[in-house]
């Protein structure tokens, strides 16, 4: 690199111009100064030199103003010294804030968050990145910041810059979700009926702590390691299962499917199964999520009552007494088989229509 190329590359640059400016414009008193500045004159011209600061600092300031975040330095005192555009028209930067502090352009909580991580980068002489909360109008945001130390030739840390991108929308993304998860991990987790997620080949993938208190676990995750094969394991009659995937590969879905499921000790239960197919992007069945409500005690008393109506026919059939059912106009609807042999019919033949006070 040439010697202009150092000296407009450097800060001190304007500070050279200055001083040469200076020295022509003054009569220099010892000769040494005056060789020093006619080198310097022979060497350069004065319109190139101010020239190439000139295009230095415009590109800088057309690379800074169109960066997609705020940019700014501060000497050690905590003093901006530079900040870009976009800083700038942040409304608390909006009235001037070079040669200001933080303190002095923020309220005292958020410039002391400022400060002491200045501090830390000046300190450890490391880039420092972290989340810098902001306040504007009244509405928290929040500004993802690296702080890095700027040195000088010797080595010596000069400055603190920092670039700051806001990520406001991404951290209330971020909460909007938490809610969200939140809110279903609760429905998830605390609903009276079980829900459950199953892949195709049989394996519990989740599960609430409802179902795995419905099955005698003592935990999701305990049914979930535990019980890898449905088919066998989970199911009294393995065909069901065939079934339960032949639905679902034909309609995606199963609504009330009934089955005979074993618990954890090895006891059986009826339980209902509404199901759906999740698919993933390429239409494969991923995995099946759907809930599941005990009916035991439903089928319990299904079964009750077939017997009863069993026990009941056998009496009714048995008796020598005549009994029938009649509507209204006197209409037999059934009638047991003393009844039958009365009116002249077989249970088989009797096909209905006789009038009881015709009897």
């Amino acid at each position: 690199m040439g010697l202009l190329g150092v000296l407009t590359s450097i800060p001190s640059s304007r500070w050279l111009r200055d001083v040469v400016s200076s020295a022509i414009a003054k009569p220099l008193k010892t000769p040494i100064a005056s060789f020093f500045v006619s080198v310097l004159l022979s060497l350069f011209n004065r319109g190139q030199i101010d020239q190439a600061i000139a295009q230095s600092e415009q590109l800088f300031a057309a690379f800074m103003d169109n960066l997609p975040g705020f940019v700014w330095m501060k000497d050690l005192d905590g003093r901006y010294v530079y900040v870009n555009q976009r800083l700038k028209r942040l409304a608390p930067y909006q009235n001037g804030c070079l040669s200001k502090t933080d303190a002095e352009i923020w309220p005292r909580e958020i410039a002391a968050t400022f400060r002491e991580n200045d501090l830390r980068v000046s300190a450890s002489r490391e880039t420092l990145e972290t989340v810098e909360p902001y306040q504007l109008g009244g509405q928290d945001l929040w500004v993802l910041i690296n702080k890095f130390p700027i040195f000088d030739n010797a080595g010596t840390v000069m400055m603190v810059g920092g670039v700051g991108v806001d990520i406001t929308e991404r951290k209330r993304a971020e909460k909007a979700l938490r809610e969200t998860e939140e809110k279903y991990r609760s429905i998830f987790e605390n609903p009276v009926e079980s829900i459950f997620q199953t892949t195709p080949d049989g394996r519990f993938i989740a599960a609430n702590p409802a179902l795995a208190r419905m099955l005698g676990f003592d935990s999701p995750e305990e049914l979930i390691s535990t019980r890898t094969d449905i088919a066998q394991e989970h199911y009294v009659d393995p065909k069901s299962r065939e079934e339960f995937k032949r639905s679902m590969e034909e309609n995606g879905f199963v609504l009330d499917f009934e089955l005979e499921a074993y618990r954890k000790d090895g006891s059986k239960i009826w339980i209902s199964e509404n199901v759906r197919a999740v698919r993933d992007h390429s239409g494969t069945v991923a995995y099946y999520e759907g809930t599941t409500q005990d009916i035991t005690g439903r089928k319990r008393a299904e079964e009750a009552l077939r017997e009863s109506e069993e026990r009941y026919r056998d009496l009714v059939e048995s008796s020598l007494d005549l009994i029938c059912t009649h509507d209204l106009d006197g209409l037999i609807l059934s009638a047991n088989r003393a009844a039958m042999e009365l009116m002249g019919y077989s249970s088989e033949s009797y096909a209905g229509g006789t009038n009881f006070r015709e009897i």
